[in-house]
């Protein structure tokens, strides 16, 4: 089972395809521990879309990605 430091870092990502998400990064090494989408709907703001850094992993499908409220 994967621990996840209480305060793991946002991290917004972008596929190259026009999916924003974000990564939940570990704070100490940056390392993506794993990655979702907002909760509803709901977009990342323009301001997080751009500071988005493509994602060296991208998923599959994001619309599969976990949902969770930010």
């Amino acid at each position: 089972m994967m621990l996840i430091p209480a305060n793991f870092v946002f991290h917004p990502l972008h596929d190259g395809e026009g999916n924003y998400y974000v990564g939940h990064n570990c704070p100490h090494c940056g390392e993506i521990l794993y990655r979702s989408r907002a909760a509803g709907d709901v977009e990342l703001a323009d301001h997080a879309k751009d500071r988005a850094e493509l994602d060296p992993d991208p998923p599959a499908d994001p619309n599969q990605l976990s949902e969770i409220e930010l």
